[in-house]
This record gives C-alpha cells, sequence and structure tokens, in this order.
C-alpha cells in the first residue's frame, strides 16, 4: 500500500513562500514579493501612508531662513480580495491499487495550478505600470501602437527601452524583464550580446533567470497578458526593491476531509489561497508597460 504520510510537508508547507516561489516567475524574477506577510496577523487590507516626493532647496546664504515644504499623505491599500481553491475526491481502492500515489500526484498539478493563476495576477499588473513603451519610443514610430519585434531590430528596441528607463530616473543596477518565449528566441539569435545563463553559474541557472541582454536580466515566462495583438512585456527596476507587493491570509494547506466516508469510501482533498495584490504608486514609478507586436517572430 502506498505512504501518503510524506504527502502535506512535501506539497504545501506552513508559507506560501516556500511552496509557490519556484513556480511562480513572477516571484521568482523579483516583480512581486510578500513584504506584508508579517502584518497580516489581523485584518484582511493592509494600509500604506505615502508620503510626497522630496526635493532638496539651495540654501545661498547660511543665515538665510529655509524653507518648509509641506508633507503631503496619500493612503493607499493592498486588499486581501483573491480567493482560489482545488478539491478532488478519491476513492480507497485507487490510494492503494495504483503504483503511483495519486492524491501526490494531483496535488502537485494543484500547486503548479495555484502559482500559473498567482502569476497570471502578478503580470496582469502592467496595466498599473507607470511607464509605457510603444512604437513612438523608437525613431520615427507611431505613438500608442505596438512595436512590431522582429530578428533585426530585437537589439534597438532593447538599447531604446534602456534610454527610456534612464530618461524616467530609474539607476539601472538591477534592471529585470519578464519576457515571451518568442521574444527569447529572437534575443538568442542576437549571439553577440545575448549572455546565457549557464555561462553566468549555477546560482543563476536556480534563480530561473535565463541570461542577460543589454543590461538586463532576463525571466522567461508563457503567462504574460495579451490584448488584441499586444504582448505586454514587464520590465523593471530593482533600485527601491520589487515594484509589486504581494500578501496572502490563507495559505494552500491540505486539507482531508473524512466526512462522507461514513457511507463512502471516498475521501475529499481540499486546499484554498486567499491573496492580494498591490502596485502601490511607488512601484508604478519602477515599472514600465513594454508593447510589442510578436506576430511577425
Amino acid at each position: 500500500m502506498n505512504s501518503l504520510n510524506s504527502i502535506v510537508p512535501n506539497l504545501f508547507a506552513s508559507t506560501l513562500q516556500e511552496t509557490l516561489h519556484d513556480a511562480t516567475v513572477a516571484l521568482m524574477a523579483g516583480l512581486a514579493e510578500p513584504r506584508f506577510q508579517a502584518d497580516l496577523s489581523v485584518g484582511d487590507e493592509i494600509d500604506w501612508s505615502r508620503h510626497n516626493k522630496r526635493t532638496v532647496q539651495v540654501l545661498a546664504d547660511p543665515n538665510a531662513d529655509v524653507t518648509v515644504q509641506p508633507i503631503i499623505t496619500t493612503g493607499e491599500k493592498l486588499i486581501i480580495n483573491i480567493n482560489v481553491h482545488d478539491a478532488f475526491d478519491i476513492n480507497q481502492k485507487e490510494m492503494v491499487q495504483v503504483i503511483v500515489d495519486p492524491i501526490n500526484n494531483v496535488m502537485r498539478e494543484s500547486q503548479i495550478a495555484y502559482a500559473e493563476r498567482v502569476d497570471t495576477d502578478l503580470l496582469s499588473e502592467y496595466a498599473n505600470a507607470g511607464i509605457v513603451f510603444d512604437d513612438g519610443d523608437l525613431i520615427g514610430g507611431t505613438a500608442t501602437n505596438p512595436v512590431v519585434l522582429s530578428a533585426a531590430n530585437v537589439n534597438q528596441v532593447f538599447i531604446q527601452l534602456r534610454k527610456k528607463m534612464k530618461q524616467n530616473s530609474m539607476r539601472m543596477l538591477d534592471s529585470r524583464i519578464i519576457i515571451d518565449p518568442a521574444v527569447l528566441a529572437a534575443i538568442m539569435l542576437d549571439k553577440s550580446n545575448f549572455v546565457g545563463a549557464n555561462v553566468l553559474g549555477d546560482s543563476m541557472v536556480m534563480s530561473g533567470q535565463v541570461g542577460l541582454y543589454q543590461g538586463f536580466r532576463i525571466w522567461e515566462s508563457n503567462r504574460l497578458i495579451v490584448t488584441g495583438a499586444t504582448t505586454h512585456i514587464l520590465a523593471y527596476s530593482m533600485d527601491r526593491g520589487s515594484p509589486v507587493s504581494f500578501a496572502t491570509q490563507i495559505f494552500p494547506t491540505l486539507e482531508h476531509t473524512t466526512s462522507n466516508m461514513r457511507t463512502k469510501f471516498v475521501g475529499l482533498w481540499k486546499s484554498q489561497l486567499l491573496y492580494g495584490i498591490k502596485t502601490f504608486v511607488s512601484g508604478r514609478e519602477m515599472l514600465v508597460d513594454v508593447q510589442l507586436d510578436l506576430s511577425g517572430i
């Protein structure tokens, strides 16, 4: 008989970060981080008081009066309001006769499904990016149209993207981008500028990073959001940490309910995840919605 003792600790640990991180590209790439995890002991929302941006003033005369700048506070909230779950029945006969533990297999698939859902929601934060990069940012391009990407222009596109981010006061010491597999294929053809993660060392490979290109650390995802002909690639700077905040209140811990086994040789296995996502103003300033048309590659 197959052993079920190790299923729960192996598949669903006590914290979401441990179980979802390795399967969620947006978390591995630092687009989002569970920075408020410790603040969720009570309540279902997090209030964030944001102060206005500070600038220093010239003091021409040491004896002159200082210029007093007011502190303006704006409130923002991260609300824990996304609730997803998975549940399945499995009978005792199947648990005994199947060579490969069916619960183990299904829950591994469930874990991947949770990660994919979180990834999709995090990558949807392109809509809250403070900066948009489109065809108008290229020489001779048309604003509001997506950039028609090709192997011939991919190098120039990344150079212009980096230029725009610098113009928007991003320091670019740790610039990252999550791209579509088609974009990665075009980049890899530019062998003079693309550096694969296998060249950079084991730590890069283990982080999920696929390489470096024009100063960007690159991650790959097939869950980027597509609207019409536009694929929304996410570029961001880690100068002030992750641009997106992510927090959970209920972790996806596997629970076995036996009430229906009074009349049936069947057990119900279920799990749920309750979480919230927020891109605060400070994060929007570090996040770029790169709008690409990938029909030509």
